[in-house]
């Protein structure tokens, strides 16, 4: 079983600090910020929260200084006079969402209702001051920031130096905190990625874990990926057709090297470099156990479990049956190995939102130069990694993209296949993946491990889970994937696997 190494950080003329000792100088060794449930109060009486904090958040482990200044280090209070005090260009109070010009209403959803968190005021100076003090190498000062395109979860920032050099900054908008442990799983898996695979993968320069830091977020700075900051969703839509097949491919490639990844057990990646607990599931930051998984019915009792504070108890009264129906359909092929040993990483949500792209106008070209946002990533069974990506996918509304995406789909189960050496096991496994995909696995997926809120049509959704899976209701609700009401599977895969 591959083992990662325990992450850490460097500072330039700093000494190196992990991310547990981060959290420990910050937060105490329970993981806990206690004062900040206490509005209004001081750590020590010494100086107010606010004060605390930047003195705190600023030194960072100099073994050699009790502090950087002499005096208050830096002044944030800025003046409301100042049309250019906040850098961010923070809207006056009398300016609402319908006076802005249709380009500016960045981070939310047009229509009757806000779907999205509003966008960040983060505050530049102090970036930069953390940017000067705390990042590798002698780029000289941050003499600039320029805004990127931002994702329904991040914004994002590049950090331009005096030298030319430039890094990336991915800030929070979700004002939910995250616990230590995701916060490490995160950057283990990126570290590991990074150096047992040839896959692109960007470096770690700087964490913030804390949503009240004075910047205006948690955030992470990083190595600044080739290219102008393009996504794939960004290009997509622009690209021929041998461009895409060309993507497909590689695609398949980095999903390859994945499944080269074996692991005993099911869980995330920890600071230690073991395979810990499951993380909760997108949105929500909360251990599921103690310790990781060895069967698909631990996994799938991981996260389908009665005692979920985080779902009412009408819906929880479905997951008793759910539960049993899963356990007769596991049953049925309990030695199947796609859902066995060796379990493979998986990344947490691989969209094309999440992989970076460059064109090259000059030979009409396009290539993966990174690929990002590693949370919630896990380890999993072979099932599972061995997925069409979504941009490949049928959706009502979209029968134009029909005849294509067909084509597309083929060609990625071809190269992924391909991958791996004829005869070999693993080229076996992905085929019969992809021949069984079925909805009991991919609606489990969708329902409880990816999905996270639902409002109020959650506990139909749930009901509907269930019977499906006591074959009752809508045949259509059957089906392995739900982007088009009347799906059917591709027959050229079965077809073609004899020339595979």
């Amino acid at each position: 079983m591959c083992v990662p190494p325990k992450i850490t950080f460097e500072k330039a003329e700093h000494k190196k600090f992990s991310v547990r000792e981060f959290w420990d100088e910050h937060f105490g060794e329970d993981g806990d910020d206690e004062s900040s449930d206490d509005e209004g109060s001081s750590d020590d009486g010494n100086g107010s929260d606010d004060e605390n904090r930047l003195y705190d958040e600023t030194r960072l482990y100099d073994e050699n200084e009790i502090r950087l200044y002499d005096e208050d280090p830096l002044d944030y209070n800025y003046s409301s006079d100042d049309e250019d005090s906040s850098p961010d260009g923070e809207r006056p109070d009398d300016e609402t969402l319908e006076d802005k010009p249709e380009s500016d209403k960045s981070g939310f959803e047009q229509g009757d209702a806000i779907v999205e968190d509003p966008p960040l005021q983060l505050n530049y100076d102090a970036l930069k001051h953390i940017a000067n003090h705390f990042l590798p190498g002698s780029h000289g000062a941050c003499v600039d920031i320029t805004s990127l395109e931002q994702d329904w979860y991040h914004e994002f920032r590049l950090l331009h130096f005096e030298d030319g050099w430039s890094c990336l900054g991915r800030f929070a908008r979700d004002p939910k905190d995250k616990i230590l442990e995701q916060v490490e799983s995160s950057l283990a898996t990126m570290e590991y990625v990074r150096s047992h695979t040839d896959i692109p993968v960007p470096e770690v320069y700087f964490v913030n874990h804390d949503k009240n830091h004075v910047v205006g977020s948690a955030f992470v700075l990083m190595e600044h990926m080739p290219g102008n900051g393009e996504t794939l969703i960004d290009v997509w839509d622009d690209l021929a057709s041998n461009q895409k097949l060309g993507l497909v491919g590689d695609i398949a490639s980095i999903v390859g090297q994945l499944a080269d990844l074996h692991f005993d057990h099911i869980g995330c990646l920890t600071h230690d470099g073991s395979v810990g607990p499951l993380l909760g599931i997108r949105g929500e930051a909360r251990k599921l156990g103690d310790h990781p998984v060895s069967t698909m019915e631990e996994y799938m009792s991981a996260y389908i479990n009665e005692n979920d504070p985080n779902r009412s108890e009408d819906v929880r009264a479905y997951y008793p049956a759910i539960k049993a129906e899963l356990r007769a359909f596991l049953s049925i092929d309990s030695h199947n190995p796609t859902l066995r040993a060796p379990y493979r990483l998986i990344h947490g949500g691989f969209e094309s939102y999440n992989i970076l792209v460059e064109r090259n106008k000059d030979t009409n070209s396009v290539r993966i130069t990174g690929v990002t946002n590693w949370d919630f990533s896990r380890t999993g069974p072979m099932y599972q990694l061995c997925e069409y990506p979504q941009f490949i996918r049928d959706h009502d509304g979209e029968a134009a993209n029909f005849a294509s995406n067909k084509t597309l789909r083929k060609h990625f189960v071809s190269s992924l296949a391909k991958y791996f050496p004829r005869g070999s096991t693993d080229r076996a496994l992905v085929r019969q993946s992809f021949r069984e995909k079925n909805f009991a696995l991919n609606h489990l997926h969708d329902i409880f491990m990816y999905r996270t809120s639902y409002s109020q049509f959650e506990e139909a959704i749930v009901k509907g889970y269930l019977d499906s899976l006591r074959g009752e209701g809508l045949e259509e609700m059957r089906r392995a994937y739900g982007g088009v009401w009347d799906w059917q599977p591709d027959s050229e895969d079965e077809r073609d696997w004899r020339d595979w």
